[in-house]
């Protein structure tokens, strides 16, 4: 008998999986619009709708933290780049997760927790442009004052 409602519970998610196939497909370019647009509200109330169809991956959490980093929220941004620990696909996206993580520390008055996590970044075999923003960030966490914004360049885009 138990052996049934487990069939039956499974057959059920899959059959709502494949009747909700198009919104989850609709929920994607969303996502990605709300994120191209940069309305950072949407793309929040988009990734948690997400969320209620099975998890997240780390680009989600990814963005997550993002828009909540563009928001000024930075506790809870830092919050969400700490959940990540798969590695992203991308390189680049890679790149973007550690000093964005660096970044928020650095926000939330850890400068030197900030130094830690991007100086173990520069470990990575990144492409040579990285690794010039990344030096550059920590020649300006080094330095005293407010920390130069165009230390991360362009590349805070993760597409």
């Amino acid at each position: 008998m138990s052996n049934l409602f487990y069939t039956l519970r499974k057959f059920s998610r899959f059959a709502l999986y494949i009747l909700c196939f198009p919104y989850i497909i609709y929920l994607g370019w969303k996502k990605e619009n709300a994120f191209d647009s940069a309305n950072w509200h949407e793309l929040i109330k988009t990734i948690k709708k997400i969320k209620w169809f099975g998890g997240l991956l780390p680009r989600d959490l990814f963005l997550l933290g993002y828009a909540h980093f563009k928001l000024g929220r930075f506790d809870q941004a830092a919050k969400f780049m700490e959940i990540i620990q798969a590695p992203l696909e991308d390189i680049d996206e890679e790149a973007c997760r550690y000093c964005t993580h660096a970044w928020l520390l650095y926000k939330l008055n850890k400068p030197d927790q900030a130094k830690v996590i991007l100086e173990h970044s520069v470990a990575k075999e990144w492409p040579a442009y990285r690794l010039e923003w990344v030096k550059e960030f920590l020649a300006s966490v080094d330095s005293p004052g407010v920390l130069n914004n165009s230390a991360f360049g362009p590349s805070l885009s993760i597409h």
